[in-house]
């Protein structure tokens, strides 16, 4: 069977309800990670604007038949907007793009950066954000004010 079979038997299996598919929620970060952590602001701002979440950290939460669709812990966040919701987001965390016709934007934040007398870098605790820029946001579904893609 090829893979566009096998993707058409799923989708036609989750139309017939031969699927339960759940998102579980409790494998966000806790409160604690946004109480202690100084990149907690750009997340929960980005929650906050309606930005839908997907990609790995999506998956990792998605259950199908109580299995975990993805069971590497994710290590970015990747977030879907509109372009005028980013607008906004950019300027409540002080970010001027260069550049505003783009459809990829990548925030890398981290808890503690350091520069050496060269002009390098060291950063601890870092944090991935990228940003995918939509039209239309598409299908979604929202539980505990947290978009996730259906």
């Amino acid at each position: 069977m090829t893979n566009q079979a096998l993707i058409r038997e799923f989708k036609l299996g989750c139309l017939r309800g031969d699927y339960n598919i759940t998102i579980d929620t409790s494998l966000l970060p806790s409160k604690w990670f946004y109480f202690c952590n100084k990149k907690r602001k750009t997340i929960l701002n980005l929650f906050n604007r309606g930005a839908v979440l997907t990609g790995s950290r999506a998956l990792y939460m998605t259950k199908i038949n109580n299995k975990r669709v993805f069971n590497r812990q994710p290590n970015d966040w990747d977030f879907i907007m509109t372009q005028d919701d980013f607008l906004k987001f950019c300027k409540d965390i002080q970010y001027f793009p260069s550049d505003l016709t783009k459809s990829q934007y990548h925030l890398n934040k981290s808890f503690v950066t350091f520069y050496d007398s060269y002009g390098g870098e060291s950063n601890w605790l870092k944090c991935y954000i990228q940003i995918i820029i939509k039209d239309e946001l598409g299908s979604f579904i929202e539980i505990d004010g947290k978009r996730f893609p259906l």
